[in-house]
Protein backbone atom coordinates (compact mmCIF):
# COMPACT_ATOMS: atom_id res chain seq x y z
CA UNK A 1 0.00 0.00 0.00
CA UNK A 2 1.37 3.39 -1.00
CA UNK A 3 0.92 6.14 1.58
CA UNK A 4 -0.58 9.54 0.85
CA UNK A 5 2.13 12.21 0.72
CA UNK A 6 2.03 15.30 2.93
CA UNK A 7 1.65 17.56 -0.14
CA UNK A 8 -1.41 15.60 -1.33
CA UNK A 9 -3.06 15.79 2.10
CA UNK A 10 -2.25 19.49 2.34
CA UNK A 11 -3.72 20.18 -1.11
CA UNK A 12 -6.91 18.28 -0.26
CA UNK A 13 -7.29 20.11 3.06
CA UNK A 14 -6.81 23.43 1.26
CA UNK A 15 -9.57 22.47 -1.19
CA UNK A 16 -11.96 21.53 1.64
CA UNK A 17 -11.29 24.77 3.57
CA UNK A 18 -11.62 26.92 0.45
CA UNK A 19 -14.84 25.25 -0.73
CA UNK A 20 -16.48 25.53 2.72
CA UNK A 21 -15.43 29.17 3.19
CA UNK A 22 -16.48 30.19 -0.31
CA UNK A 23 -20.01 28.89 0.24
CA UNK A 24 -20.40 32.09 2.26
CA UNK A 25 -18.00 34.55 0.59
CA UNK A 26 -16.04 34.12 -2.62
CA UNK A 27 -12.46 35.21 -3.26
CA UNK A 28 -10.50 33.47 -0.48
CA UNK A 29 -6.73 33.70 -0.98
CA UNK A 30 -5.18 30.50 0.40
CA UNK A 31 -1.49 29.69 0.84
CA UNK A 32 0.45 26.51 1.59
CA UNK A 33 3.36 28.44 3.09
CA UNK A 34 3.70 31.10 5.81
CA UNK A 35 3.51 34.76 4.83
CA UNK A 36 4.54 37.67 7.05
CA UNK A 37 1.28 39.42 6.17
CA UNK A 38 -0.52 37.36 8.81
CA UNK A 39 1.74 38.64 11.60
CA UNK A 40 0.27 41.83 13.10
CA UNK A 41 2.38 44.86 12.18
CA UNK A 42 5.04 42.84 10.31
CA UNK A 43 4.39 44.44 6.92
CA UNK A 44 2.82 47.62 5.55
CA UNK A 45 -0.91 47.89 4.88
CA UNK A 46 -0.17 47.86 1.13
CA UNK A 47 1.79 44.60 1.43
CA UNK A 48 -0.96 43.08 3.60
CA UNK A 49 -3.51 43.99 0.92
CA UNK A 50 -1.31 42.48 -1.79
CA UNK A 51 -1.00 39.15 0.05
CA UNK A 52 -4.35 38.91 1.86
CA UNK A 53 -6.57 40.70 -0.65
CA UNK A 54 -8.60 43.83 -0.06
CA UNK A 55 -10.64 43.50 2.04
CA UNK A 56 -8.54 40.81 3.74
CA UNK A 57 -9.91 37.29 3.17
CA UNK A 58 -7.02 34.93 3.58
CA UNK A 59 -6.01 31.48 4.83
CA UNK A 60 -2.86 29.45 5.39
CA UNK A 61 -2.71 25.64 5.64
CA UNK A 62 0.70 24.69 7.03
CA UNK A 63 2.28 21.41 8.13
CA UNK A 64 2.59 21.37 11.93
CA UNK A 65 5.22 19.12 13.44
CA UNK A 66 6.72 15.85 12.33
CA UNK A 67 4.49 13.10 10.90
CA UNK A 68 3.77 10.10 13.11
CA UNK A 69 3.61 6.50 11.96
CA UNK A 70 1.44 3.69 13.31
CA UNK A 71 0.84 0.14 12.20
CA UNK A 72 -2.52 -0.43 10.51
CA UNK A 73 -5.05 -2.88 11.93
CA UNK A 74 -3.64 -5.81 9.93
CA UNK A 75 -0.12 -4.90 10.98
CA UNK A 76 1.16 -5.27 7.43
CA UNK A 77 1.33 -1.56 6.59
CA UNK A 78 2.04 1.78 8.20
CA UNK A 79 -0.32 4.73 8.39
CA UNK A 80 1.26 8.16 8.51
CA UNK A 81 -0.54 10.96 10.35
CA UNK A 82 0.21 14.51 9.23
CA UNK A 83 -0.91 17.43 11.36
CA UNK A 84 -1.72 20.83 9.88
CA UNK A 85 -2.30 24.29 11.31
CA UNK A 86 -5.08 26.23 9.57
CA UNK A 87 -5.37 30.00 9.92
CA UNK A 88 -8.26 31.91 8.28
CA UNK A 89 -8.89 35.67 8.42
CA UNK A 90 -11.52 38.14 7.27
CA UNK A 91 -11.08 41.90 7.58
CA UNK A 92 -13.16 43.34 10.43
CA UNK A 93 -15.50 46.23 9.81
CA UNK A 94 -17.12 48.08 12.70
CA UNK A 95 -20.90 48.36 12.20
CA UNK A 96 -23.91 49.35 14.29
CA UNK A 97 -25.88 46.17 13.52
CA UNK A 98 -25.08 42.47 13.49
CA UNK A 99 -27.17 41.85 10.37
CA UNK A 100 -24.95 42.32 7.34
CA UNK A 101 -21.82 42.77 9.47
CA UNK A 102 -18.47 41.12 8.97
CA UNK A 103 -19.10 39.34 12.29
CA UNK A 104 -22.24 37.71 10.89
CA UNK A 105 -20.37 36.80 7.71
CA UNK A 106 -17.39 35.36 9.60
CA UNK A 107 -19.69 33.33 11.86
CA UNK A 108 -21.22 31.79 8.73
CA UNK A 109 -17.81 31.14 7.14
CA UNK A 110 -16.51 29.39 10.24
CA UNK A 111 -19.54 27.78 11.85
CA UNK A 112 -22.66 27.71 9.67
CA UNK A 113 -24.44 24.36 9.61
CA UNK A 114 -26.37 24.93 6.39
CA UNK A 115 -24.59 25.35 4.13
CA UNK A 116 -21.59 24.04 6.03
CA UNK A 117 -18.94 26.48 7.17
CA UNK A 118 -15.31 25.44 7.65
CA UNK A 119 -15.55 23.80 11.10
CA UNK A 120 -18.80 21.87 10.53
CA UNK A 121 -17.49 20.70 7.15
CA UNK A 122 -14.31 19.35 8.71
CA UNK A 123 -16.19 17.75 11.61
CA UNK A 124 -18.57 16.06 9.14
CA UNK A 125 -15.76 14.87 6.89
CA UNK A 126 -14.54 11.46 7.90
CA UNK A 127 -12.90 9.59 5.02
CA UNK A 128 -12.26 11.48 1.77
CA UNK A 129 -11.01 10.26 -1.56
CA UNK A 130 -7.65 11.83 -2.40
CA UNK A 131 -7.39 10.23 -5.81
CA UNK A 132 -6.39 7.41 -5.92
CA UNK A 133 -6.16 7.09 -2.11
CA UNK A 134 -8.35 7.68 0.94
CA UNK A 135 -7.61 10.00 3.86
CA UNK A 136 -9.24 10.11 7.30
CA UNK A 137 -9.91 13.62 8.64
CA UNK A 138 -9.86 13.81 12.44
CA UNK A 139 -11.79 16.57 14.23
CA UNK A 140 -10.15 20.01 14.45
CA UNK A 141 -8.41 20.68 17.78
CA UNK A 142 -7.17 23.82 19.56
CA UNK A 143 -9.87 25.93 17.89
CA UNK A 144 -9.39 29.66 18.51
CA UNK A 145 -11.74 32.33 17.14
CA UNK A 146 -11.16 36.02 17.88
CA UNK A 147 -10.74 39.54 16.50
CA UNK A 148 -7.11 40.62 16.49
CA UNK A 149 -5.05 43.60 15.32
CA UNK A 150 -3.64 43.23 11.81
CA UNK A 151 -1.45 46.35 11.71
CA UNK A 152 -1.79 50.06 11.04
CA UNK A 153 -3.39 51.81 8.09
CA UNK A 154 -3.33 55.59 7.92
CA UNK A 155 -2.92 55.97 11.68
CA UNK A 156 -5.82 53.60 12.40
CA UNK A 157 -5.55 50.02 13.57
CA UNK A 158 -6.83 47.38 11.10
CA UNK A 159 -8.46 44.37 12.73
CA UNK A 160 -9.30 40.93 11.42
CA UNK A 161 -11.63 38.15 12.44
CA UNK A 162 -9.55 35.03 12.67
CA UNK A 163 -9.98 31.30 13.09
CA UNK A 164 -7.05 29.03 13.92
CA UNK A 165 -7.00 25.29 14.58
CA UNK A 166 -5.00 22.10 14.09
CA UNK A 167 -6.23 19.04 12.23
CA UNK A 168 -4.70 15.62 11.62
CA UNK A 169 -5.08 13.65 8.40
CA UNK A 170 -4.17 9.96 8.25
CA UNK A 171 -4.73 6.93 6.03
CA UNK A 172 -7.72 4.91 7.31
CA UNK A 173 -6.85 1.46 8.66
Amino acid sequence: MRLVELADKQADLMNVVQAAAERHRSGLTIERHHRLANEPGAVSARDRDRVMGSPHYYAEVLPAGAPTETATTGGDATAVAHQFNVWLALQYEDTDRYEGSTQQEFNAITGSLSPSGVLPELRDTSVRDVDPFKVLYRDPTGVDIDIIPAGERGGQLDRIHYLEFNITLVEPS
